[in-house]
Formats: structure tokens, C-alpha cells, sequence
């Protein structure tokens, strides 16, 4: 049992090892292509050859080759690097045709399927669709080109027709419910939302009653009486004291000398 265990951790610690072993000349190799990029750049300025990248090309597809190295090219930026030798140089003149095929090539065989994260942090994808137009790309260049961008476009093209059609869908499910909630309203129907952000206002609604209903308050009622019958007796009353007072006033007169008082 101790010797399986101690075999098991001796394989990982071989494993680790070689995966350290391996970003190490990657790391090296992408320090020199660097270089070599920057010694040609300043070559090109001077009107010179730029021969640095064309001598490293060997080792560059080599590393490219080995597909086990595949995922730690990707840790470690090394596409970073394979753009920047694929990109122009300053007098605006395109790298060597043998980097440019070389590199390509090893593209479209091996790496149709690095992700979208990769190319835009890499800018690879910008440098090969850059090429797959360039007038003085060759046209196997070009064509290869193409169609890695289209592969390496896929995914995205796919998001955006999904994006698309989300939004159409909900553009169409939010016309329908606008015309339900139309409708309602002209047919006098309450319309009832299931999610709303904010509060309705209530509406008027016609209502009809066929059968009244009853009352409950005890109502009494007072008998008429004919106003005739109460105007008569009124005036009679009335006319009962003018002839009083007459009477009143004759049984006293007072004298204006003062005899009866």
C-alpha cells in the first residue's frame, strides 16, 4: 500500500513537473518572438530586412504542433504573441509570406476551436480577418483566412441571432397583450394584470340592475290634509279677531282733556 501511494505521488509530481517544464519554454519562446518582433519593427524603420521572425519560424511551429502543450498555449498569451507576428509592419508592408502561410495554416488544421475569450484577448481573430481581406494576401491565405473567421464567428453570430429572437419574441408577446388589454377596455371588461409595476387606476364600470332592492328603513306615513279646509278655518279665525279688536276699541274712547281718565 505505501508504495502505490508513494508511486501515485512521485506521477504527480513527474506531471507537475513537466507542465512547469513546459510553461517554461513557452514563456522562453514567446520572450524571443518578442524580440524578434521588436528587432524586425526597428529593421523596417531603417529600410533593412527583417530576417529575426523568419529564423525563429521553425520553433514557433513546432510549438504550435504539439498538441499537448494545447491548453497551456492558451494560459500562458502565447497567441498574443502569433498576432503580433502576423501584423504589419510600420512601412505598412505584410510579414513574410512564409510566416504568414506557416502560421495560417497550422491555424486551420489545429485551432478552429479556440474560444471567443481567447481570440479577443489574443486580438487573432482581428489579425485574420485584417489578412482575409488584405489586397496583397495571397488568395489561398485569403481563403483559409475566411474560413477560420467564419468558424471562430459561429458562437457569436449563434448568441446574436439568440439575442434576436428573445427580443422579438418578447416584442410580440408585449404587442399581444397591449391589444388584449385594448380590446378589454373597449368591451367594458376589467382587465386584470398578473405582474405590474405599478398601481392601476380604477375604472368605471356600467352596471344594470334588474330587480331592486328592498329596503330596510321603517318609513311612516303622515295622512294628507286638504289645504282648503285649513285656509278657511284660518280666515275665519282671522276675521273672528278683527271684529274683537273693533268692538275693544269702541268701548273705550279716551278724551283728549283727560274727563274719563
Amino acid at each position: 500500500m505505501m508504495s502505490k501511494r508513494k508511486s501515485k505521488k512521485k506521477l504527480k509530481s513527474d506531471d507537475i513537473d513537466v507542465m512547469t517544464h513546459f510553461d517554461d519554454l513557452i514563456k522562453d519562446l514567446m520572450y524571443r518572438m518578442i524580440e524578434a518582433s521588436k528587432a524586425d519593427i526597428i529593421l523596417n524603420k531603417e529600410n533593412k530586412p527583417a530576417p529575426n521572425k523568419l529564423m525563429m519560424l521553425n520553433e514557433v511551429k513546432s510549438m504550435l504542433l504539439s498538441k499537448e502543450r494545447y491548453e497551456q498555449l492558451i494560459e500562458n498569451g502565447f497567441f498574443g504573441c502569433v498576432a503580433e507576428w502576423l501584423s504589419p509592419l510600420p512601412s505598412q508592408d505584410l510579414p513574410s509570406i512564409k510566416i504568414r502561410t506557416t502560421l495560417i495554416t497550422i491555424l486551420y488544421d489545429y485551432y478552429k476551436d479556440l474560444d471567443i475569450a481567447t481570440l479577443k484577448a489574443s486580438r487573432l481573430g482581428k489579425k485574420i480577418a485584417f489578412l482575409s481581406n488584405h489586397p496583397k494576401e495571397e488568395y489561398d491565405n485569403k481563403k483559409y483566412a475566411r474560413k477560420l473567421v467564419r468558424i471562430w464567428m459561429r458562437p457569436i453570430f449563434l448568441l446574436e441571432l439568440e439575442e434576436k429572437e428573445r427580443i422579438l419574441k418578447e416584442t410580440k408577446r408585449n404587442q399581444a397583450y397591449d391589444e388584449s388589454v385594448k380590446r378589454r377596455r373597449l368591451s367594458n371588461e376589467p382587465t386584470i394584470e398578473s405582474e405590474t409595476s405599478r398601481a392601476r387606476v380604477p375604472q368605471y364600470v356600467a352596471r344594470v340592475y334588474l330587480q331592486n332592492p328592498s329596503s330596510e328603513v321603517d318609513v311612516i306615513q303622515v295622512p294628507k290634509c286638504d289645504s282648503n279646509s285649513q285656509y278657511k278655518k284660518l280666515s275665519q279665525k282671522f276675521q273672528e279677531r278683527i271684529k274683537k279688536d273693533k268692538k275693544n276699541d269702541s268701548l273705550i274712547k279716551v278724551s283728549i282733556e283727560g274727563r274719563k281718565l
